[in-house]
């Protein structure tokens, strides 16, 4: 294990207007073996002030949209490279005052979250496998199936925490109803 600690005083914050990185290149050295680590990351905080949202202290008010994993996904990607075709699409976005993106159903690729830091645009991602189907909320609550597994959850934390861009974690969508009557017998 190697634990170090880097200060940064008065670092400039990311925010929608201002999406400020800050790029890293780490190499550990171990006698012959040698560990190397690229990557962006940024200074922000998400926060709520009553009944505000606010981001690094500023009231925000979101305007978003909605992408999906079948209904809004093309597989030619307008014939773009897919970073160049998230570039495209995020720049038209903000040209019409959009702050945010809901994937419904899905967690769109790293070329997206890339993209999203690059130009300030907030991201909100469904929890969802792949192949995963919907589950039904009754089968939830009364067999103790989960919607995804902790593994699957904190895998998707570990590999995303490190984009500013994004913003909400959601588990779970258009569930099938559950009966009021199984609902009050519990």
């Amino acid at each position: 294990d190697f634990t170090q600690t880097i200060h940064v005083d008065k670092p400039l914050l990311w925010s929608l207007e201002n999406p400020n990185l800050y790029a890293y290149d780490l190499k550990i050295f171990h006698g012959e073996e040698v560990e190397e680590a690229q990557g962006v990351f940024a200074f922000r905080e998400l926060s709520v002030d009553n009944k505000n949202l606010c981001l690094n202290g500023n009231k925000l008010f979101i305007r978003g949209f909605i992408r999906g994993a079948r209904a809004h996904e093309h597989l030619n990607n307008c014939n773009l490279l897919e970073e160049d075709f998230y570039r495209k699409n995020i720049t038209e976005a903000k040209k019409f005052g959009f702050n945010y993106i809901r994937f419904h159903s899905t967690i769109p690729p790293e070329s997206l979250f890339k993209v999203a830091d690059e130009l300030g645009m907030l991201i909100h991602i469904e929890l969802r496998a792949p192949d995963d189907d919907y589950n039904n909320l009754e089968e939830m609550l009364f067999a103790e199936k989960q919607l995804v597994s902790n593994d699957f959850i904190q895998a998707t934390i570990d590999r995303l925490y490190n984009h500013p861009s994004l913003a909400v974690y959601c588990i779970g969508n258009e569930l099938k109803a559950v009966s009021l009557e199984r609902i009050e017998a519990i």
